[in-house]
């Protein structure tokens, strides 16, 4: 579940119960070519550009650490 907001913020959290599993991640419906920051909780993991069609596609992976709360900020 993604929540987003006006400031071009977007939200959402996930946990795997097993260690190691690497998640694709495809984002749509962004502003093209535009340049986002990514955070897991709290801390930048970088700088990712939209493509022409306004989609940003990354992995990660997750672990049995808990939840990991995810935020994408327009730069």
């Amino acid at each position: 579940v993604c929540s987003s907001d006006l400031l071009e913020r977007f939200l959402w959290a996930e946990s795997c119960a097993e260690g190691s599993v690497v998640v694709e991640h495809v984002l749509s419906d962004l502003q093209p070519r535009s340049v986002y920051s990514l955070l897991c909780n709290g801390r930048k993991l970088g700088d990712l550009k939209a493509d022409d069609a306004g989609r940003i596609a990354f992995k990660r992976k997750l672990d049995d650490a808990g939840l990991q709360r995810f935020t994408l900020l327009i730069q």
